[in-house]
């Protein structure tokens, strides 16, 4: 789970902001830019930015992870980095 947190978290501050989760959607889950237009992107940051802190913790990202892990259980998704979209984007 921290590994999955680092990924995202682009400038290595502990924190996960907005310019970090559109750098991990486009360079590591490939949305073309496009697709993510500003509102998407705001929309889901505050979706994981439960507290409204201006930023995700890793524990909100473990929480988040954690709830969509227990909801797909029986997909039988075995692709790490499919597991980690939908965890994050819920489809999106």
């Amino acid at each position: 789970m921290e590994e999955a947190f680092k990924i995202i978290d682009k400038d290595f501050d502990g924190l996960i902001s907005k310019d970090d989760l559109h750098r991990f959607l486009v360079d590591v889950l490939k949305y073309e830019e496009n697709d993510l237009n500003q509102t998407k992107l705001v929309r889901l940051f505050k979706l994981m930015d439960q507290y409204k802190r201006g930023n995700i913790q890793f524990l909100d990202f473990k929480r988040l992870v954690t709830e969509n892990q227990i909801q797909n259980y029986n997909d039988n998704q075995s692709n790490y980095v499919n597991d980690l979209k939908n965890s994050i984007t819920g489809g999106f």
